[in-house]
């Protein structure tokens, strides 16, 4: 770290030169982590309904279904979708995902910053960022998530430069006798700075309006105001009551800017039915698991953090100790909130960790330092770490020149062969495919009609729980209740039930989902399968598909039915190419 290092080595050109390489290095390599750009299931939905809104407003009911039409829609992400609207219309996919580089390359700076204030040394700094880059590589992608991290991470600095230095003895606690007067130039520090907390009531506007992600924001921020107001009482007594007052003032004025949304209360009063129970069928709703390489990360970190906070030799933060433990615990439930912990895990604990380090070093009989060495295994290393440097960044650039999206993970064939056909009416697709169903087939145009989905990842946001249940029936079948969130009220468990209830006309299942293929093998009575290849299976009515005098009926030689591989990727958005008109006409008659 070169504000950390001793002047002989600034004047060290071959060491200076050493540091900036290895910082650059590391910088790089969590960029690379955090670059994740495989298209995301829901961000096709996401850059669809902000389009819709931007150009006729926001939807009061469910869009794109044929299940759930009336049904209110809550969407408590429309600001992250206009702004995913606009930069594929804008910097395209490619310059969305350098946005989304560079919001990870501030965050890793402002980790780096206030590391090195605190006299850190660059291999706590470096293996804390790398830490966090590496758990922040799973939530890090396209997603209105963003947005939330980003936001929270804007709120955590902002209340640590309001109570810089702010350091309450863990006596001051427990004896009240060693309450201490205010020092008069600290509290006029303090209270130049404590106003700029102002600036959470617009942040928390913005995140409200961005992702629902705000209500774990706001339950860690009135955690941590909480907490300096308890050591506010604690080491002032009555005196401390003004600053009392204040943040608490703060904390309502945030919960009541809130309210500042399309939906008002609403928002709320949805947010509190939905998560009340966590839905267990969406995996990132699971805890980590703990023998997982994909968990190993997150559990690396609590083990650093743990040991870091046992052995550290500077001053444990009481209220930074309590939300660490909060958000650990909620960790521990819900991988999806192992990215706040990381965030503050990169702001809080390098200097703990840096303690650790040193209790290490002075183990050790002897420290080798790299201006110690001969100046010809010094040009080796620094040759090898440009080389490596130059690797990652040719890695990373060509990880920011578009979203691919896998042809054996999406159903790129099979959305083509639809569109040739002309195939139209309403569709049963598996979740993860839907909202790319929804892109490709759901926008009327003066080619076809829409084609309307039964149910996709909006989730319960515009879809009633009987929907709910019947797709994962589908979908899953019985489980242990575990892994359902079922409705008391919906019939026993019936995975044809999605295959009637109001006349879907296909039916697009994954071939590598066992209960879907068996539910349909169940009801060849009524289905005939269309297309197949070794991922995707489409299956379309009797009634209108094998019939001869069916307008819509496809005869035997029009039905592509295989296991051809799906190999490679397409660039997002992966949409199918349309026919021209005429050939369209040809195709719609018997």
């Amino acid at each position: 770290m070169i504000s950390t290092l001793p002047p002989t080595s600034r004047t060290d050109r071959l060491t200076a030169w050493w540091e900036w390489s290895l910082f650059a290095t590391v910088l790089l390599t969590c960029a690379l982590a955090m670059s994740f750009n495989l298209a995301d299931p829901d961000f096709w939905g996401h850059v669809q309904y902000g389009r819709d809104a931007l150009t006729d407003g926001l939807p009061a009911t469910a869009t794109y279904t044929y299940t759930a039409e009336g049904y209110p829609w809550v969407n408590h992400e429309n600001l992250a979708e206009y702004l995913m609207a606009w930069g594929v219309a804008g910097p395209g996919p490619g310059g969305m995902l350098v946005i989304k580089s560079l919001l990870g390359i501030g965050l890793l700076m402002l980790i780096y910053r206030r590391a090195a204030k605190q006299g850190v040394s660059a291999m706590a700094i470096y293996s804390s960022m790398l830490l966090v880059a590496v758990n922040l590589m799973p939530s890090w992608t396209l997603r209105p998530q963003l947005m939330t991290y980003v936001l929270f991470a804007l709120m955590i600095v902002l209340c640590d430069w309001c109570f810089a230095d702010w350091q309450t003895p863990w006596r001051a606690l427990l004896d009240r006798q060693a309450v201490e007067a205010p020092d008069a130039a600290m509290f006029a520090e303090y209270r130049r700075r404590w106003p700029w907390l102002l600036l959470l009531l617009p942040l928390f506007v913005i995140w409200t309006n961005a992702h629902g992600g705000f209500v774990a924001g706001f339950c860690i921020l009135a955690v941590y105001l909480g907490g300096r107001s308890v050591e506010a009482l604690a080491r002032w007594g009555r005196r401390g009551l003004p600053l009392v007052a204040w943040l608490a003032t703060v904390v309502l004025a945030c919960g009541l800017a809130t309210f500042v949304n399309p939906y008002g209360v609403g928002l709320h009063r949805w947010l509190f039915g939905a998560m009340h129970v966590p839905p267990p069928e969406i995996m990132e709703w699971h805890p980590p698991k703990l023998f997982s390489l994909a968990s190993s990360p997150w559990w690396i970190m609590l083990g650093v953090s743990l040991v870091a906070l046992s052995v550290t030799r500077r001053p444990r933060d009481l209220v930074q100790l309590t939300v660490l433990g909060v958000t650990m615990w909620q960790a521990c439930e819900y991988r999806r909130h192992i990215a706040f912990y990381a965030i503050l895990f990169g702001f809080w604990m390098p200097v703990h960790v840096d303690s650790w380090l040193r209790r290490l070093r002075r183990i050790r009989s002897r420290d080798v330092r790299f201006e110690r060495l001969s100046p010809r295994v010094r040009w080796a290393l620094l040759g090898t770490l440009l080389l490596g440097m130059g690797l990652v960044s040719w890695k990373l650039a060509s990880r920011l020149r578009q979203i691919p999206v896998p042809r054996d993970g999406y159903p790129v064939a099979a959305f083509q062969y639809i569109t040739d056909r002309n195939l139209q009416g309403n569709l049963v697709v598996k979740m993860k495919w839907a909202q790319y169903a929804v892109a490709a087939f759901g926008p009327a145009s003066t080619e076809r009609p829409p084609l309307r989905v039964a149910f996709d990842g909006r989730f319960d946001t515009c879809y009633p729980q009987e929907v709910l249940d019947m797709y994962f029936d589908f979908e899953i079948g019985q489980v242990p209740l575990t892994m359902r969130r079922r409705s008391p009220q919906s019939p026993p468990v019936d995975g044809g039930r999605i295959l009637t209830y109001r006349q879907p006309h296909l039916v697009l299942i994954d071939r590598r989902d066992p209960h879907p293929v068996q539910v349909m093998e169940q009801h060849r009575d009524r289905w005939i399968v269309l297309y197949q290849d070794a991922v995707a299976q489409l299956w379309g009515r009797r009634d209108v598909y094998d019939d001869p005098e069916h307008p819509q009926y496809l005869p035997q030689g029009a039905r592509t039915i295989g296991d051809a591989p799906q190999t490679g990727t397409v660039p997002w958005p992966a949409l199918p190419r349309r026919p021209p008109p005429l050939a369209l006409a040809g195709m719609a008659s018997p």
